[in-house]
């Protein structure tokens, strides 16, 4: 989460924001703009191959599922999240 880091108050996603928020295509840009934004600034040395989301919410909750995939010394890592509340 965005601002935990004490001493690095940029470093992190603001995930909590984006669960509140009625998913269209521009918000899910917008989160994977963000992710993008916070590797290269706080990563330099990780490279982002590919970032996928995609929007599983149904009448009783709001789900996102985000996978990330990045290079990291020749190696490609997989990172998946999910984040989700329920509507209110």
């Amino acid at each position: 989460q965005k601002g935990e880091r004490i001493f690095k108050p940029n470093l992190g996603i603001n995930w909590n924001g984006y669960l509140f928020e009625l998913v269209t295509p521009e918000m899910i840009q917008r989160l994977k703009d963000e992710i993008r934004t916070t590797i290269v600034q706080h990563m330099p040395t990780v490279k982002v191959q590919t970032i996928n989301v995609n929007d599983r919410s149904n009448d009783a909750e709001v789900l996102l599922y985000i996978q990330l995939v990045v290079e990291y010394k020749g190696q490609n890592i997989v990172v998946q999240r999910r984040i989700g509340s329920p509507r209110a």
